[in-house]
């Protein structure tokens, strides 16, 4: 890779996480005893299936994060999960930093950008907030990240492969952000934002 390239990504996303941390709810997340639980559970999460599975077959998860925390906190949160698996890995920064804007900030954006459009089109819908927001979200998260590290690693991508990880990550995410909008639809902070 480009080593201006990375340069340009880890400060771009160095300047993304601290406008996150400014713009977090904490007084809100820590006024909560369970959203504090919710935010490590998260990372650990993350980091069991990016870890576990192997981070090219690994499904990312974090259209579920950003939906169950909300984008500040789930870039926070993807990204201690990407220095937590970059600390096993022995990674070194600059391209943590480069790996977390691919893994991190453009699955979130996405997800974020999706979710808009859910309630934009119906407000208060849950099918429409699991379907569109989680489902579509998750998978078109999955194919701009693909797609971008395809780009910036050069590495060409087999479009079966490319077919079964979305639509992996598309499942995933709408089966469990359904299975919370159900059973805990108060822990899912986008639930009731407008």
């Amino acid at each position: 890779m480009n080593g201006y390239l990375s340069e340009v990504l880890a400060v771009m996303h160095c300047v993304l996480l601290l406008a996150a941390a400014s713009a977090a709810p904490w007084r809100a997340l820590l006024a909560v005893p369970v959203r504090v639980h919710l935010v490590f559970a998260s990372v650990l999460a993350l980091v069991l299936s990016w870890t576990l599975t192997g981070n090219e077959w690994s499904v990312l998860g974090l259209a579920s994060v950003t939906l169950l925390l909300g984008a500040p906190l789930a870039l926070i949160v993807g990204t201690a999960a990407e220095c937590v698996v970059a600390m096993l890995d022995d990674v070194p920064v600059r391209m943590l930093l480069t790996a977390a804007w691919v893994d991190v900030a453009i699955p979130v954006t996405v997800t974020v950008l999706l979710l808009r459009a859910a309630t934009l089109w119906r407000p208060g819908h849950r099918r429409v907030y699991t379907l569109l927001a989680a489902g579509v979200g998750g998978m078109l998260s999955r194919l701009a990240q693909l797609l971008a590290f395809s780009v910036i690693a050069t590495l060409p991508l087999s479009p079966e492969t490319v077919l079964l990880m979305v639509l992996a990550e598309g499942l995933v995410n709408a089966a469990i952000i359904a299975i919370l909008s159900a059973c805990r639809p108060q822990w899912l902070q986008t639930l009731s934002e407008p």
